[in-house]
Parts: structure tokens; C-alpha cells; sequence
């Protein structure tokens, strides 16, 4: 599949190894089967890219907060999870 996309970062042409810059065109082939890069051709290589090609979407910070490991790590001591140690049990080390 050929798909044009503006260079999330500093890329270079697979063909001619000239430097594709941030925000410039570039086209992107990829293929159906087992190669999962895609190849990243130049518009010198691949010829004009589309007028109408979209500027890169950049997406905004989370506002979503994680909690500290501190908050969250007691709830998995081993004092807790020696009821459930189901291991043990199957060892005879507890009843």
C-alpha cells in the first residue's frame, strides 16, 4: 500500500538516503505480508506529493494523572497474598 504522510521526525529516503525533515512529505510503502517496516521513499524519488496532504496531527497532553507507586503497592504485599498462595498449598506448606 502507498500512503503519502508528512515525517513525524528526521527521516532519510531508503532509495537516495537524502534527508526527509520534520514535517516534509514522504511516502510510505508498506506490504500485506511478513515485512512490517515500512519503506520510506522522498518526493525526489516518488515524484510531487499531493496538494491537499494534511499537516501532521500532534495529539495534546493527557490531562489523566497515575497514582504513585507509594499508594498502590500495599494493596500487593505478600502478607496479603499469603491466603491466596495457592503454590503452598499444593505443596503441603499450608493448610
Amino acid at each position: 500500500m502507498r500512503e503519502w504522510k508528512r515525517a513525524p521526525t528526521h527521516r532519510l529516503c531508503g532509495l537516495c538516503a537524502k534527508p526527509i525533515y520534520e514535517n516534509q512529505p514522504m511516502m510510505l510503502i508498506t506490504f500485506p505480508s511478513k515485512v512490517r517496516r515500512a519503506l520510506v521513499r522522498c518526493v525526489d524519488c516518488e515524484g510531487p506529493a499531493p496538494p491537499d496532504l494534511p499537516d501532521r496531527i500532534i495529539p495534546a497532553n493527557s490531562t489523566k494523572r497515575l497514582q504513585p507507586i507509594g499508594r498502590i503497592a500495599p494493596q500487593f504485599t505478600r502478607a496479603k497474598l499469603s491466603d491466596q498462595d495457592w503454590t503452598a498449598r499444593i505443596l503441603g506448606e499450608k493448610n
